[in-house]
């Protein structure tokens, strides 16, 4: 169980250390773990994911990067359940944060039906 020091308890939501901050990183740490397909040292990645994800919206980022179908990628990478990378692995990774380079526009058909 995660404790909270209430004297350390701020107002403001921006803050981390605000208790909706830490209530909205909390849901989003239990989806995280939800989608993520190596279940390994519970409490070990949810500290790596506070320390990764300081406000509620980075937190979103990372699920939602999983939601994308990144949690079926990691699970594809890997020839065996064993070798799926450990979750702390990859929050220090941080691969949401990585941008895909767009498609250049000469390599884009033009029309539907046309295929490279």
């Amino acid at each position: 169980m995660m404790s909270v020091l209430t004297s350390n308890l701020t107002e403001s939501p921006d803050d981390p250390r605000s208790l909706y901050s830490i209530i909205e990183r909390l849901q989003s740490f239990n989806n995280f773990w939800d989608l993520y397909p190596r279940h390994e040292d519970r409490r070990g990645t949810r500290s790596k994911f506070f320390s990764k994800c300081r406000t509620p919206n980075e937190a979103d980022a990372v699920v939602a990067h999983l939601e994308n179908g990144e949690a079926e990628r990691i699970a594809d990478r890997a020839s065996s359940p064993k070798f799926i990378k450990h979750p702390t692995t990859w929050l220090n990774e941080m691969p949401w944060l990585e941008k895909t380079e767009p498609t250049k526009a000469e390599d884009a058909p033009l029309f539907a039906d046309q295929h490279a």
